[in-house]
């Protein structure tokens, strides 16, 4: 018995050491990150350039931690065709404002270097998800969106990624 009480307080001891030493090394609490998202949703107003009723869903995600140099995009989906890959960007405005893609270097190339870039590979259910670390995005100079267009980046398959089928307007209070 005095031997379990002993094993007992060893690790109570290791416990309360290792909350101590969480603690102190944490983040303070004014270094917090940055957070824009939104739903994704299919468009439904006919467009050149857009295919309606997609029955594309999700939700989008932009996350920038107040000291760090880069931001994280993050994209759930559903309603995919199934194994199928979409190519995915970050756009200016409004997902109903049909503005281009973000570039950091603006006119510059549309590549993934200049842009931010997701690749959805559906499953067999019709489920993606992706995220990818780019530098740092500012959530609260102008408005975003994340589009989901019908074909795959043009990187990894050829032609262009093709219409919009889904949109996420990217909100900086949510």
């Amino acid at each position: 018995m005095p031997r379990r009480l002993a094993n007992r307080a060893t690790l109570v001891a290791i416990a309360s050491t290792a909350a101590v030493a969480a603690a102190s090394t944490a983040a303070p609490a004014h270094d917090r990150a940055a957070v824009a998202s939104g739903d994704v949703a299919p468009y439904t107003t006919p467009r050149t350039g857009v295919i309606t009723n997609s029955g594309v869903t999700g939700r989008a995600m932009i996350i920038t931690p107040t000291a760090a140099e880069h931001s994280i995009v993050r994209l759930h989906a559903k309603g995919l065709a199934p194994d199928q890959e979409y190519g995915v960007h970050v756009h200016f405005g409004a997902c109903l404002e049909y503005q281009g893609h973000f570039q950091y270097q603006v006119p510059g190339p549309f590549t993934r270097d200049n842009e931010a870039w997701l690749d959805l590979i559906a499953n067999s259910a019709g489920h993606a998800h992706d995220q990818v670390k780019v530098p740092r995005l500012d959530l609260t100079a102008r408005a975003l969106s994340i589009v989901i267009h019908a074909r795959a980046n043009p990187d990894r398959a050829p032609g262009q990624p093709g219409p919009r089928i889904a949109c996420a307007d990217l909100d900086p209070h949510a």
